[in-house]
Parts: structure tokens; C-alpha cells; sequence
């Protein structure tokens, strides 16, 4: 159902990459390149790619963004530890955030996508799996083994979405976004980013944290929060129990963690 919601546009669009290189600074510990590249004609994603400094290659991780702009803590910290630590750490703008404010309301777009028989997740997966595109074309990058990917919050989501559709995804790591459907819409009176959400979804009794269960036999490490106050710990580790139940049934149980 994921597939046949995304995929056929996502081909049908997937022209050859043009990006520009804007400047480079060096940091303690680590390079930082801002670029900008088309993930579609007419659609440009600004792209920070943290490097160490050796010069490669470096192994890819995908981070997109939550519901904030990019230069916030939450979205800065990881790909700085990344790219200290030897990997090349990718950090990029959802709709209606940071560089991607302007016209990008994402509760507004999803309803009109909706009424128009399109699926508004279309718009932030295509910038995960073309920034993939990009990073293959670098010869710094070492692409041989896929990708990692991780993402807070609404990022997270995509990380797990994006981790589904992409069979180069080699590791997954969502982090505060893992709750059942119940917790997150009904006890938590949170207003669903309807990115999230498919046709039919409750219907068929197909509950967010299941979507985890498709990035199996992936490695993937479910990050909460202590103090988080919609994803609560709770509802978080009720979630993942359930998950470990799907790994265990593709005989990989080892490769799934919980991480507070």
C-alpha cells in the first residue's frame, strides 16, 4: 500500500540530480558543506553534509528533519556526532520548516493532497530517497552498503517510511515517534500530521509502530524520552514490545533495541 501510494510518482520524477556545492567550513572535529539540489524539477531541498575531516570515503546517514527548522539542537547534535565520529551525516528541511516555510503549511497541504487523491508524504520521503540520489554521486561518499537513517519526531516517521521503500536502508533509528495509534491520537489529543497517515489505515487495524516491523530484518534502535511528554515511555515500551514480537518472527530479534 506504501509503495503503490509513493513509488510510481517518485520513478515517474526521478530525473538525474543537480546540485550545487554553496561554500565549506571546518569545525572542531568535523567539515560542513551547505548544498542545494532539485529532488524534483522545481522543488530544491538546502542540504547540510556533515564530513569528518579525513577526506573518505565516509559511509551515509540520512537525517531528516522533524517539525522544526534544522538549526535547532535536537537536529544539529546527531549529525555533528556522526560526522566526528567517521561517517558522512546528511541534514535537510521538511515542508512547512526552516528553509521550507514559505507556501509548505503540512497540515493544510495534506488535506488538499488528500481531496486530490495524493498522498502528502510524497513530499517529504521524495527528499530522503533523492538525497540518497545526490550522495551516491559523490565519489567522498562510500555508498556500497546503503544507508543509515534517523530521524526525531516527524522525522522519524519519515526515517521509518523511507526506511520501507528504499532497499538500499541498512539501519534504522527512529527516535521519539514509536507509539501505538491509540496513544498518539486518542490519549494524547495530539492532532495527527496527516503525512503520517494512509487511507484506510484504521481500518485495517494497521497501527504506527507496525510500520517499524517493515524496516525488519533491518537493524533498528527505537530511541524515547524520559520527560517526553507526547511520546510518553510508557506507551513507547507497550509499542515496542509489539515490535519485537514481528522481529521475532522474521527470526531477528537481536536486531531490534530500545534506547531511552
Amino acid at each position: 500500500l506504501i509503495r503503490q501510494a509513493f513509488l510510481p510518482r517518485f520513478e515517474q520524477g526521478r530525473t538525474p540530480i543537480r546540485a550545487e556545492l554553496l561554500g565549506e567550513r571546518v569545525y572542531d572535529g568535523f567539515r560542513l558543506q551547505r548544498i542545494v539540489f532539485e529532488s524534483f524539477p522545481g522543488w530544491q531541498v538546502g542540504l547540510d553534509l556533515y564530513l569528518p575531516l579525513a577526506p573518505g570515503p565516509a559511509v551515509p546517514l540520512l537525517c531528516p528533519c522533524g517539525h522544526g527548522p534544522k538549526w535547532l539542537d535536537d537536529h544539529q547534535l546527531p549529525p555533528q556526532v556522526f560526522a566526528r565520529n567517521g561517517f558522512a551525516a546528511a541534514l535537510f528541511d521538511m515542508p512547512m520548516f526552516g528553509e521550507k516555510w514559505r507556501a509548505n503549511d503540512h497540515f493544510l497541504q495534506g488535506a488538499q493532497a488528500g481531496m486530490l487523491g495524493l498522498w502528502s508524504n510524497y513530499f517529504f520521503l521524495v527528499d530522503i530517497l533523492r538525497t540518497a540520489d545526490y550522495l551516491a554521486t559523490r565519489p567522498d561518499i562510500d555508498t556500497a552498503h546503503g544507508f543509515g537513517i534517523t530521524g526525531v519526531s516527524g522525522g522519524g516517521m519519515s526515517a521509518i517510511f523511507a526506511a520501507g521503500l528504499d532497499p538500499r536502508s541498512r539501519a534504522l533509528a527512529p527516535a521519539c515517534c514509536v507509539v501505538p495509534f491509540g496513544a498518539h491520537l486518542v490519549d494524547g489529543l495530539y492532532t495527527g500530521c496527516a503525512e503520517n497517515f494512509l487511507r484506510g489505515q484504521a481500518a485495517a487495524g494497521l497501527n504506527l509502530h507496525y510500520l517499524v516491523g517493515l524496516a525488519a530484518p533491518l537493524p533498528c534502535l527505537v530511541l524515547g524520552g524520559t520527560e517526553d511528554e507526547l511520546f510518553r515511555q510508557p506507551k513507547v515500551e507497550a509499542a515496542f514490545h509489539e515490535i519485537q514480537a514481528l522481529y521475532a518472527l522474521e527470526g531477528v530479534a537481536d536486531r531490534l533495541q530500545l534506547f531511552f
